[in-house]
């Protein structure tokens, strides 16, 4: 329990830093997407279904706070990790 509430800590984090710092962290104008590098990273280190989890929960971030439909990001998070996940 307290490892997933980590988790949705960290993808926060991660989100607050790149609506905050995503032009200053930019080279020639293009900005990191940390909330795709993320689940990655799980994916790496956790597992190819916590890639997934971590996917799925920074798509509802994305489509939560951007204010765009419902689920577009998150299946589309979650499929990117699959496809990387079964390229790896």
């Amino acid at each position: 329990m307290k490892r997933k509430v980590a988790e949705i800590i960290l993808i926060l984090l991660f989100y607050l830093i790149q609506v905050t710092f995503g032009n200053a962290i930019g080279i020639g104008g293009i900005t990191p997407n940390l909330l795709i590098i993320l689940p990655v990273l799980f994916g790496f280190f956790k597992g190819r279904n916590e890639g997934m989890l971590v996917g799925f929960l920074s798509g509802v971030m994305y489509d939560l706070f951007l204010f765009f439909t419902v689920w577009i990001f998150s299946i589309g998070f979650c499929i990117h990790r699959i496809f990387f996940g079964n390229i790896l």
